[in-house]
């Protein structure tokens, strides 16, 4: 276990489940979402998957590229939150999408005691392969003056930021404990994500992601607070999806500059003493109201044997005829095989 634990958040350690790595098999993989609902209809192992399921929010008040939202092909069942994301997508020409809502809510399975005045506070995250320049040392200090106004202030830092050094010695030299958040490679990240939203009261970030929808929709008090953390293009150079897509870049990078966000969420921007709850506002942003029974979502998965048969023939069809594909695949499985 990581040295930074022992400065009193004993308390929420213990409520966290292990972390089980995984191979990412395709998209619904992420986070071990597969696994959440395997489990749930009494399967010990996910079949795989042959729909796309987009994990995270899109907070953006306009979509202007498909690739936003689905996260496979035109010819895939891409399963997203809500229904006026699917007539985006049906706008695009994607015939084939469902209203799910995100996988976040399909990890809601449980009730815990909420940690009276606890602040959570959750820095702008990197990626493996981003670099970032955010004045953390100011950042940090903000934070640590609010510390008469909570019982408890702890930091969850992304896995990367972790291995990047970025955040936690800002954190460490104010004396201020921090854990890692989810893994996207870890069968029980959903759970672990839902347990620590519904340990604290108060929520705190520099920056919009799904973080602040996710934290919303568990009940905790959302602000965003003290110097914004906006990108910028440059950042994003190494990025491979966005190599693939480049069109994409700008426009991401434009939708997280903190005037857009003031524009379209004001009522976020707020000191984390003064920050309210905002549930029913989450619930709409998770599409809390289009969730489906885990069978159903096996079903649109395609598990079925049918689905299965059909998937596996397709598939195997697409890598003989694509080379590179499948070379690329066997490269991730064997990537995957060495993590796990």
């Amino acid at each position: 276990m990581d040295n930074h634990t022992e400065y009193g958040i004993a308390w929420l350690l213990e409520r966290l489940p292990l972390v089980e790595k995984i191979w990412r098999r395709s998209e619904p993989d992420f986070y071990g979402a597969t696994y959440l609902i395997a489990n749930q209809i009494g399967k010990k192992k996910p079949p795989v998957s042959f729909a796309a399921w987009r994990h995270g929010w899109f907070f953006s008040k306009s979509i202007a590229h498909p690739r936003f939202l689905a996260m496979g092909t035109k010819n895939t069942l891409n399963l997203v939150a809500t229904e006026s994301q699917v007539q985006i997508l049906k706008e695009f020409g994607y015939k084939n999408a469902e209203a799910v809502g995100l996988p976040y809510i399909y990890g809601d399975t449980f009730e815990l005691e909420r940690r009276p005045k606890s602040l959570l506070v959750m820095p702008a995250h990197t990626l493996p392969y981003t670099k970032q320049r955010w004045d953390q040392k100011a950042y940090v200090n903000d934070i640590a003056k609010l510390k008469p106004y909570f019982s408890t202030i702890a930091a969850c830092i992304h896995s990367a930021c972790v291995d990047h050094d970025y955040w936690v010695s800002e954190f460490e030299r104010q004396g201020i404990p921090w854990i890692r958040g989810a893994d996207s490679f870890d069968k029980n990240a959903l759970i672990r994500m839902n347990t620590i939203f519904k340990s604290f009261e108060y929520m705190t970030t520099n920056s919009l992601g799904s973080h602040v929808a996710y934290a919303a929709y568990s009940g905790v008090k959302v602000s965003v607070y003290g110097p914004y953390a906006a990108p910028a293009v440059e950042d994003f150079k190494n990025d491979l999806s966005y190599k693939k897509f480049p069109a994409l870049l700008r426009i991401h990078v434009e939708n997280l500059q903190e005037k857009v966000i003031r524009c379209h969420y004001p009522e976020l921007f707020t000191s984390p003493v003064d920050a309210t709850e905002r549930k029913v506002w989450g619930k709409e942003m998770v599409g809390e109201k289009f969730k489906r029974k885990p069978a159903e979502i096996a079903e649109l998965l395609g598990w079925s044997l049918n689905k299965q048969l059909t998937g596996y023939c397709r598939e195997g069809f697409r890598l003989l005829r694509n080379p590179a594909a499948l070379r690329n695949l066997l490269d991730r499985r064997r990537i995957a095989k060495q993590m796990v």
